[in-house]
Formats: structure tokens, sequence, C-alpha cells
């Protein structure tokens, strides 16, 4: 119970009293599946480091009371995946690693240069206003950090005896940017759309994890696709884009994708195209080894006070070099 009071004012803020409906509205949801709630409440508040990552991030109490990744999840279901996903992060990430990506919010993995020689940035970020549909979102950066041009939000859950990547979200740019972005980046990468290259970042977070098994939330069984929350519509036909990755809906509201993304062989290749796609594959493996090496990273550089912590892998300081 000192749990759930501790948390009931840690989510209200310093500022909010006892009487503030956030508190009270949190409370009665928490005591009405307390077992649960006491569970994950003891899982988060009893570790340092989850309960530092708690406080960065208030909305992680939320999670037993809300929409989770598919629609169709029950509440201990909902409470396994949590817990699987940040014990498997604790084994997988070193701490400082982990301090980079939920306490300063942002992890780089490596970047693209375009044929035009503009950037592209990919970071792996804490979901904060996504976080109904996963833990974690891969994003692509757009040049002179615009604005996201894709993000995919997934979280990593026990599955036959091993591990699976879940996907709940694949968004395109928001109105900002809209889609015209895409088409440019497209052209500029070489012809990979970003939500090819971000899932490629997927996969191969997945191989460094030594993770076989990816699934994504099939279009109807969405967190928002209901009419009852009407705060966000999905745009996306994430079916088709499942099927065109070669994946097989299942009985239970989701895609199983390929444990690969296979590509096209050169000879397959109208000649005409040949010189793009090797391009292509070649952006593709330097951002493999540049994710295999942030992943790797073990000490982060010295910090100051107020300062973002981005972890950069050497890939990213030979472009510097190199500018």
């Amino acid at each position: 119970m000192k749990n759930l009071l501790h948390s009931a004012r840690m989510l209200a803020g310093p500022q909010s009293s006892m009487m503030s409906t956030r508190y009270w509205k949190y409370l009665i949801r928490a005591v009405a599946i307390y077992p649960l709630t006491r569970r994950w409440l003891g899982y988060l508040m009893d570790d340092e480091q989850r309960a530092e990552m708690t406080r960065c991030n208030t909305q992680l109490l939320l999670k037993l009371q809300r929409p989770y990744i598919r629609k169709n999840i029950s509440l201990r279901e909902k409470l396994s995946i949590l817990e699987a996903h940040y014990d498997f992060m604790d084994r997988h990430l070193t701490s400082h690693l982990r301090q980079a990506l939920y306490q300063t919010g942002r992890l780089a993995l490596g970047e693209c240069v375009g044929k035009s020689g503009q950037r592209y940035r990919v970071e792996l970020n804490p979901t904060r206003s996504f976080d109904k549909e996963g833990e974690l979102m891969v994003c692509l950066i757009a040049p002179s950090n615009e604005g996201v041009l894709t993000r995919a939000v997934f979280s990593i859950r026990q599955d036959a005896g091993g591990y699976a990547m879940e996907i709940g979200c694949l968004q395109g740019p928001r109105r900002n940017l809209g889609n015209e972005a895409i088409k440019t980046a497209t052209r500029d990468l070489h012809g990979l759309r970003p939500k090819n290259l971000v899932m490629r970042c997927l996969y191969d977070l997945a191989k460094q994890w030594g993770i076989q098994r990816v699934y994504a939330v099939a279009g109807r069984f969405h967190v928002y696709h209901t009419p009852f929350r009407r705060q966000r519509t999905i745009s996306a036909d994430y079916d088709s884009f499942w099927e065109e990755l070669g994946g097989q809906l299942t009985t239970n509201g989701r895609f199983a994708l390929p444990p690969e993304q296979p590509r096209k062989k050169l000879e397959e290749i109208d000649s005409k195209k040949r010189a793009q796609y090797v391009r292509r594959f070649s952006l593709e493996d330097d951002l493999s080894s540049s994710i295999s090496e942030a992943l790797a990273i073990s000490t982060p550089p010295a910090i100051q006070s107020g300062q973002v912590l981005i972890l950069q892998p050497a890939f990213l300081n030979r472009f510097h070099q190199a500018a």
C-alpha cells in the first residue's frame, strides 16, 4: 500500500493536492486491480534504476490502466510483457546505455547520408506519448532536426521459450512535414522508403539481441482502432505493409513477420537500377555496423549538468571527421 500511495503522489505531481482528480482517478483504478498493481509497483519501485526511470517517466505507473500494444491483450499478459521487456533490457543494455535511453531520452544509433549530402539520424527513444503502443521506438529524424519521418514502436516479450519483438505502431511524419518529406527522403536515400529503413533497423536490433521472432499488430487490433477513441486516427494500412514484408496473419490479432528481411539479388535487378541498389545496400550495411557499435558502448563521455547524453558510435565519428 505504501508503494501505491507514493506512486499516486508521484503521478499527481508535487504541486497537486491529495484531492486532485488525477490522484483519485489513478488510485481507484489501481485498487480495482490491486494484486496486479502491487506486483507492478513492486517491480518498478524495489529496484533503484527502475525507480529512477519511473521518476523520469511517470507514465509507467499507468501501464496497467490503459490499452497496450493490441486491443485484445489481457491485464496479466500486459504485465507479463512489461516485466519481460525491462528484464530483457537490464540484461542486454549496459547501465550507461540505459541512462542515455531512460533518463536523457534518446540513444543515437546511427546516421544515413543521402545523395544530397543531407544527414538523417536514427535514434532509439522511450515512447513517452506513444506509451500505449510499446516501450521503445526507433525513429528516423529528418535533416536539420526538422522532425520524425517515421517511427516504429515496440516491446520485447517472452515467446515460445525465447524472446520476440512485438511492434505496436508504425507512424509516418506529422503534418508539419507531410508526405512530400517522405518522397524527398526516399529519393535521397537511393529509393529506400523511410518505413523500410526503420524496419531494417528493427531487424538489426533483433539480430544484435538474439531475437528470432518479430510480430506486428494487425490494423483492426491497434489500440486506437475503436470508435471510442477519437484522439488519434490510424491512417496507415498496417496489414498491407506487413504482408509486403512477408508477414502472415495469426489468430491473435498480429502478423508473424519473417525472421529476416531478404535482399533482392543484384542479377535480378534491372541493369538501369542496379547502381542505385548497390548504394542502397551500402547505406544499409553502414547503418547496421553503426547499430552494432552503438549497442556495444560501455563507457559514456563526460556529461555536464543540463546536457543531453547522446552516446555516439565510432561510425558517426567517421562522418564528422570527414565533414
